[in-house]
């Protein structure tokens, strides 16, 4: 009669125990987890948001200086045009005093003096469009593509990076799937061995009862790996960041 009395006693506290232990263990890594999960992913996100904003503003700074370059050559040709054709009029002038004016006018040697000044400023014109290609196109042309270089340059690499980091992430998340996985396999395993060892359940013959400890040593064993691999896939996915 003791017998029978504290048996199921004994099945029924170990059972309990078995609960309290798992919900014990559950509530207590599962918020350290979702914690580290949603700290990681607000991280990952702010981020990527920072550098979408410094690539955003870099390419804002990237778009002025080519507009830039574009008005400053316009007014450096325009500057050339005007020149050119100031001193096609300027000869056509001093021609025409020289040609059809008298020498000793005083209104031929006027005109004659506008048509040498118009070459002056045709020439101060001229010599603008030759400082605005020569200091200001050339140079601002040079430092946009040294610019534009570079930021190609770190956009490739961060985008590389951000690709490892992705792939990184998505690693672990199947390494901890499957790491549960292998765990609810073996606590399957480790139950049916205690329930063998307390002699619970069906009565297994000698052969069964290798074949038990047999999968419960590889069911060990593929725990352990799996586990090492996880904490492996988590330490890459934090290095990557």
């Amino acid at each position: 009669m003791s017998n029978m009395v504290h048996k199921p006693l004994r099945r029924s506290s170990l059972a309990l125990h078995r609960m309290n232990s798992r919900m014990k263990s559950s509530s207590s890594s599962t918020p350290s987890t979702s914690s580290r999960g949603s700290s990681s992913a607000s991280t990952a996100s702010s981020s990527e948001a920072a550098f979408e904003d410094v690539r955003s503003y870099i390419k804002s700074g990237g778009e002025f200086t080519k507009e830039l370059l574009l008005i400053l050559q316009e007014r450096s040709d325009a500057e050339a045009a005007y020149a050119k054709s100031l001193s096609k009029l300027s000869g056509r002038l001093l021609r025409a005093t020289r040609d059809h004016g008298q020498a000793s006018s005083s209104v031929n040697n006027a005109w004659h003096f506008i048509g040498e000044d118009m070459e002056t400023t045709a020439e101060v014109h001229r010599s603008l469009a030759s400082v605005l290609s020569e200091e200001c196109v050339k140079p601002l042309k040079s430092f946009a593509e040294a610019q534009h270089r570079s930021r190609k340059s770190l956009e490739s690499s961060v985008d590389k990076r951000a690709r490892a980091h992705g792939d990184s992430r998505n690693y672990e998340a199947k390494a901890k799937s499957k790491s549960y996985s292998v765990c609810r396999d073996n606590e399957r395993v480790q139950d049916v061995a205690l329930d063998c060892k307390l002699g619970r359940g069906k009565n297994l013959s000698e052969k069964e009862l290798s074949k038990l400890h047999l999968k419960r040593k590889k069911a060990e064993e593929a725990t352990r790996k799996c586990d090492a691999e996880y904490y492996t896939s988590c330490l890459k996915a934090e290095r990557s960041r």
